[in-house]
């Protein structure tokens, strides 16, 4: 999660408002487990982080397409 959560984070962090740093440092406090189940669609979000910063987040590609990875 450091991975994704950073990545984000060096593309958007000195743009978000307040409101979105609140939600993106309340994302950073949850076990990854959690975070991990959420991004991938394999659990649901929970009301109180479904938000702008969790939408981003699980539209973003994470892995590259490319041979080998099951996408030819």
């Amino acid at each position: 999660m450091d991975l994704i959560l950073g990545a984000y984070a060096d593309r958007h962090l000195a743009r978000l408002d307040d409101a979105r740093l609140a939600q993106f440092e309340a994302l950073v406090a949850v076990p990854d487990r959690d975070l991990y189940g959420w991004i991938s669609g394999a659990q649901p979000v929970p009301e109180e982080h479904d938000n702008d910063i969790m939408a981003a987040l699980k539209a973003r590609p994470f892995f590259p397409a490319g041979p080998g990875r099951g996408d030819e």
